[in-house]
């Protein structure tokens, strides 16, 4: 299995990349509740399956979640060289997460910043 931290941050850029390309341009507050929503679950089918598939985890071994984090959700979508690195010094704001559980041990990502 890879690096925890290396599936976290891949886990966050399968995210990001997913909105940046349903978003073409547009800012994510410019979008209707029902897009955001097709969007956010595509996002995380795409995780699922990476995973799945990629990694070989079951899906008890992670849950999507809500994390609190500094990043503020400022940038978002980021460019895929900014995820993972530190949270920008906004205020925290719960964000959208995914814990993994990797040899009882509870790993968890901020899917909009990967930290």
């Amino acid at each position: 299995m890879q690096n925890v931290e290396e599936i976290l941050i891949e886990c966050a850029k399968i995210y990001n990349r997913v909105w940046r390309e349903k978003l073409k341009g547009r800012d994510w507050d410019e979008i209707s509740t029902s897009e955001e929503y097709a969007i956010d679950e595509e996002a995380l089918d795409k995780i699922r399956e990476y995973l799945e598939e990629e990694v070989g985890l079951s899906p008890d071994d992670y849950e999507f979640c809500t994390v609190y984090c500094n990043c503020s959700e400022i940038p978002f979508p980021r460019d895929e060289e900014r995820i993972g690195l530190a949270a920008m010094a906004g205020r925290g704001v719960d964000c959208p997460g995914l814990k993994i559980k990797v040899n009882g041990e509870e790993y968890s990502v901020c899917l909009c910043c990967g930290r």
